[in-house]
C-alpha cells in the first residue's frame, strides 16, 4: 500500500490518530471521441486503484486544442499532471530540455515494464537515451471515403494511385454537386497531413532531414516547393465542404459520419470517432467506408509503402511517483492494449497486444504498417516553432492566400531563425 501519511501531532504529546490520504495519481487526456473508450479507461483505473489500495487515479480530459495551449503553463504549475498524453515529436525533446519529464529509464527496466514494449515504440519517447514516457498506440494516415456517395458522384476512388487521379476524381465529384473533401482547416493540423505526405511522395524519407540540416536550399529547395505546388492545385479545385476554414476537427468528424463529403485523410481512429459524433449517433458502418493509401506523385522520389501517422502515448512529469510510473505500465501494459485492441479503439503497441483486433480497417492499417518502408511520425522531429509554420503555409496554400514559393520561403526562414 502506497499512502501519504499527513501527521497532526504537533510538537505534543497527546496522541491524535494519523490520518491516510489516498495518494493521487493525476493523468491529463485529450478528450476521446471513440465509443466505449471512457468506459475501458475507468475499468483499467478501476483494476489498478483496487490492486494498489490507498491510490486515487484521477483521470482529466481537454480537447487537443486546450490541451495544447495549456500544457506548457500546466507543467510548471503546483498543479501539474503526473502523466500526459504526448503525440511525440520534436515536443518531447523540448519538453525534456526543459526539465518538465521525469527520466523513467531504470525505473522501467527494472520492473520489465519497458520489456513489454518494442525499440520503435519507445524511442519515440526517448531523447539522447533517458526514457521519459511509453507509446500507446501507432496510427496510420489514409484517405478514407464514402462508398455511397462516391459511386453517387460516378469515381471510384480503388482507382486511385497517383496525385492526379485523386485531383481527377475530386473534380469530378465537385461536378455532380456533392462536397469532394471534408477538411478541418481551423485546426490546421488536418491540412498539414497534405502537405507532410505529399512532401514524403516527392522527396522520400529525407526530404525533412536534409532540409533541417539546410541542404540544398533547405525548405526552400525546389523539391519542397513542388510539394507546395502540389498542394495548391488541390486548393485551386475549391473542393471542399462550405466554411472549412472555420471547421474545427472535431466537426468534420460529424460530417463525415453524417456522409455530408466523399473523402477525408485521417487516420484510422476517423472510423470510431465518426460513429461517435454522428448526428444520428450511429454514423456509418465499417463496409459503408472506404479506403486508400495516399497516392504516389508521379516522378516523386518516395516509396508508395511508406507510411505517415503518429505514435500516440504518455509521458511522465518531473518529480510524479513510482506510483505514477507503475499505473502508465498497467495502462500500457500487454494485457490491457490487448483489450483495447480487441475492442477495436486503435493499433496498440505492446508487445503481442494486436492478436484479438478485429475491425477490419485497423486490420488494414495494421497490413499497411507492417509493409512499411518507413514510418513518418507527423512533424519528423521538427522544431516546434517550424512546425508551426508548416500548419500556417498549408492553411494559406489550400485557401490562395500565399504563393508556393513565399509558402517554403517562411519554413526556411524560421528554420534560419533556429
Amino acid at each position: 500500500m502506497r499512502t501519504k501519511l499527513i501527521s497532526l501531532m504537533a510538537a505534543t504529546a497527546i496522541s491524535i490518530p494519523t490520518v491516510l490520504v489516498a495518494e493521487e495519481v493525476k493523468v491529463l487526456s485529450i478528450v476521446t471521441n471513440r465509443a466505449g473508450e471512457v468506459e475501458y479507461i475507468d475499468r483499467v483505473e478501476k483494476a489498478f486503484e483496487a490492486a494498489n489500495p490507498g491510490v486515487d487515479v484521477i483521470v482529466e480530459y481537454m480537447d487537443d486544442e486546450s490541451f495544447k495551449v495549456k500544457l506548457p503553463t500546466l507543467l510548471q504549475s503546483k498543479g501539474k499532471p503526473d502523466l500526459f498524453f504526448s503525440f511525440s515529436g520534436g515536443l518531447v525533446a523540448e519538453q525534456a530540455s526543459q526539465g518538465v519529464l521525469r527520466d523513467i529509464t531504470d525505473y522501467a527496466e527494472s520492473t520489465g515494464c519497458a520489456a513489454m514494449h518494442g525499440e520503435g515504440g519507445k524511442n519515440a519517447y526517448s531523447v539522447d537515451g533517458k526514457l521519459y514516457g511509453l507509446p500507446m498506440y501507432a496510427s496510420n494516415v489514409a484517405l478514407w471515403y464514402n462508398k455511397r456517395l462516391a459511386a453517387e458522384a460516378g469515381i471510384n476512388p480503388e482507382e486511385i494511385k497517383t496525385w492526379d487521379d485523386f485531383l481527377g476524381q475530386v473534380e469530378t465529384a465537385k461536378a455532380s454537386g456533392i462536397p469532394p473533401v471534408i477538411i478541418g482547416a481551423k485546426d490546421k493540423w488536418p491540412v498539414m497531413f497534405y502537405h507532410a505526405m505529399l512532401a514524403d511522395r516527392i522527396m522520400g524519407p529525407d526530404g525533412y532531414a536534409k532540409a533541417v540540416a539546410g541542404e540544398d536550399g533547405g525548405f526552400a529547395s525546389e523539391a519542397w516547393v513542388e510539394t507546395a505546388r502540389q498542394l495548391k492545385r488541390l486548393g485551386d479545385l475549391e473542393p471542399f465542404q462550405p466554411g472549412y476554414l472555420d471547421t474545427t476537427y472535431d466537426k468534420t468528424q460529424t460530417l463525415f459520419g453524417d456522409q455530408k463529403g466523399i473523402f477525408m485523410l485521417m487516420g484510422e481512429w476517423l472510423v470510431s470517432a465518426q460513429r461517435a459524433t454522428a448526428t444520428d449517433g450511429k454514423g456509418m458502418t465499417n463496409e459503408e467506408i472506404g479506403v486508400v493509401s495516399f497516392p504516389v506523385v508521379e516522378g516523386g522520389a518516395g516509396n508508395p509503402k511508406a507510411t505517415y501517422g503518429g505514435m500516440n502515448g504518455w509521458l511522465v512529469s518531473a518529480g510524479a511517483s513510482d506510483t505514477a510510473v507503475d499505473f502508465l505500465c498497467h495502462y500500457v501494459g500487454t494485457e490491457n492494449q490487448t483489450e483495447a485492441g480487441g475492442l477495436g479503439f486503435f493499433l496498440p503497441m505492446a508487445i503481442g497486444a494486436d492478436e484479438l483486433v478485429e475491425d477490419s480497417h485497423n486490420k488494414w492499417s495494421a497490413a499497411r504498417l507492417g509493409e512499411s518502408s518507413g514510418h513518418t511520425v507527423f512533424d519528423q522531429n521538427l522544431n516546434p516553432a517550424i512546425a508551426a509554420v508548416q500548419l500556417d503555409i498549408a492553411v494559406d496554400l489550400i485557401s490562395g492566400a500565399v504563393s508556393p514559393e513565399d509558402a517554403q520561403d517562411l519554413m526556411e526562414e524560421e528554420r534560419q531563425l533556429q
